[in-house]
């Protein structure tokens, strides 16, 4: 067990259905109060959005909502969610 295990850019190229599994195995290796940190492609950038689907080499690739992989995390019952957007809103 890990006190941090951590995956960059990595969901969005796992099956819709095979994407919780994938968050279980993640969960299952974390030490009690350690971190499992998911960083993905942020959807609700537009430039990021368009970028993802004009570039060939991702078209069965599906990008993962914030609101989305919170509700899975809910479902596993074993992880707390956090969302940090890269700017701020004033």
């Amino acid at each position: 067990m890990f006190d941090l295990v951590y995956a960059a850019f990595v969901l969005h190229h796992i099956a819709v259905p095979k994407q919780r599994e994938f968050l279980r195995i993640i969960c299952n290796l974390i030490k009690p109060g350690g971190i499992g940190l998911i960083i993905e492609l942020n959807p609700l950038h537009l430039p990021t959005a368009l970028s993802f689907i004009l570039n060939g080499e991702e078209k069965d690739a599906r990008m993962i909502f914030p609101w989305t992989l919170a509700g899975i995390c809910r479902e596993l019952s074993v992880c707390e969610t956090l969302f940090q957007l890269p700017y701020t809103v004033k």
